[in-house]
């Protein structure tokens, strides 16, 4: 009798158990049925504290609300801290109780704090297709749309945009966030956050001043995402790229393993600065900073996957290695150049590839190396994978234009993939269909079918709706 009323009481456990599970698939909020029982509690407070959205008026109270989930929200394999201020003005008061409160966390695993900055009004007006979120695409984000958009004053008619903004108005979404020095000092060190993730839809420009003390502050980061825009004159950006190379110098040492950069654009942007004067007007094609890549090939030495895209030029990150160096940690590099256009000297790109295979000679543990390049119109990339399993070494071009690797080119990788392991060797030519259109540089790293991650996810959706318009 009473094995027959533990079935069933362990029956009745997994029904309610499936049910909960279908409406969690169903996409309904299942807060509210915490309270049904204490299985349900345990399942709907994992799932609710695994990503916590905190807004400024949340982030002083943030302890008390999870006082008795902590444990909960420690015990998650990856959590993430959506952060957002709701004006450039707004106290820095709720942050400093932020970072107190975590301050006080024991490490426990990964941890992972998500930081946007926006104000509520960036997303109208003449910004209507911008999209601020946390670090997934909802259903309902995906079904949010422009076509009922019509604000002429704001160069919108039946959900087209009809005109740019203005330099002025533009100027205002990137605004610099201003943090004065004093609001670090006497904040203690955080050693529960592990993974810092800065992504493209802060408009507004981070202060590598700002970052370095934040950086300070996060002593186990093991992973950093930084997705900053492009300055919009090239004086403007000769300042910033100074400042850029003591925040990486700042970095070495380092705990890191990974670091994703992620340099965005925006070619509408660009065209209004385009004119001006010598020094305030924008680069049609960025040009990275020697300085500023070079700091990054250093930082680098103890990483075990970088990808910096736009910020920093692969011809400059090889031309920067020094004899000594070696990436003993290195399994993964993807490096955009400017070089890789069909309009540049291919004896100047195949230079390039000799230099990369010299520099995977000091890489013992690479197993992918990626050089690309994508815009309006381009596509392309260079890519070499070791071999793994029975599939062979191999070296590939993929784009919307055809490069002839010359032969020494070729010889230089085959003896990499030798040194690695003495196996077969592949070179392998796609070529993209010509119907493929190539609108930005988005659709760029959709076409290349990139092995490794060069922007986040969600950061990639928001250029494709943005490009859209």
């Amino acid at each position: 009798m009473a094995a027959c009323k533990t079935s069933w009481v362990s029956l009745a456990s997994e029904i309610r158990l499936m049910i909960l599970e279908a409406l969690m698939q169903d996409g309904c909020c299942v807060a509210r049925y915490a309270s049904v029982c204490g299985e349900w509690q345990a399942v709907i407070e994992q799932k609710n504290f695994s990503r916590l959205k905190l807004t400024p008026s949340r982030l002083a109270g943030f302890g008390d609300m999870v006082y008795r989930q902590k444990e909960l929200v420690n015990a998650r394999t990856e959590r993430r801290m959506h952060g957002m201020k709701a004006t450039p003005t707004s106290s820095e008061e709720p942050f400093r109780a932020f970072f107190l409160i975590l301050s006080t966390w024991v490490p426990s695993g990964s941890l992972v704090l998500d930081i946007s900055v926006y104000s509520p009004s960036d997303s109208k007006h003449h910004f209507k297709y911008l999209h601020f979120g946390p670090d997934a695409v909802s259903e309902s984000d995906n079904k949010q749309e422009t076509a009922n958009a019509h604000d002429p004053r704001h160069g919108w008619v039946n959900g087209k945009q009809v005109s740019l903004p203005s330099g002025k108005s533009i100027n205002r979404l990137f605004e610099d966030i201003e943090i004065a020095l004093d609001f670090w000092q006497g904040l203690p060190e955080i050693t529960a956050v592990t993974g810092l993730l800065l992504r493209r839809q802060t408009h507004r420009r981070w202060e590598p001043r700002t970052l370095k003390e934040l950086f300070k502050l996060l002593p186990r980061l093991q992973e950093i995402y930084y997705e900053p825009w492009r300055e919009w004159s090239r004086l403007d950006q000769r300042w910033t790229d100074e400042s850029s190379q003591w925040l990486i110098e700042s970095l070495i040492p380092n705990q890191l393993t990974r670091m994703v950069l992620f340099e965005d654009f925006n070619y509408d942007y660009v065209t209004m600065f385009q004119g001006v004067y010598e020094l305030l007007d924008a680069e049609p094609v960025r040009t990275a900073d020697f300085a500023v890549t070079r700091a990054l090939a250093e930082a680098s030495l103890d990483l075990e996957h970088l990808s910096a895209s736009f910020i920093v030029d692969a011809r400059y990150f090889f031309q920067a290695r020094q004899p000594t160096w070696v990436w003993n940690e290195l399994v993964s590099l993807v490096l955009t150049s400017r070089l890789l256009c069909p309009d540049e000297s291919h004896a100047e790109i195949n230079d390039i590839l000799q230099a990369t295979a010299v520099a995977a000679m000091k890489t013992p543990r690479l197993n992918a190396m990626e050089l690309w390049n994508g815009g309006k119109g381009l596509a392309c990339v260079f890519r070499y994978q070791a071999s793994e399993s029975y599939r062979p070494a191999r070296i590939t071009w993929r784009g919307n234009w055809n490069l002839r690797l010359e032969p020494h080119v070729i010889r230089f990788w085959e003896a990499v993939a030798f040194k690695r392991a003495r196996c077969e060797f592949q070179v392998v030519r796609e070529l993209l269909d010509t119907d493929v259109v190539i609108k930005s540089h988005s659709d760029a790293i959709h076409s290349l079918k990139l092995l490794h991650q060069v922007v986040h996810p969600v950061s990639l959706w928001q250029i494709q709706k943005e490009t859209g318009y």
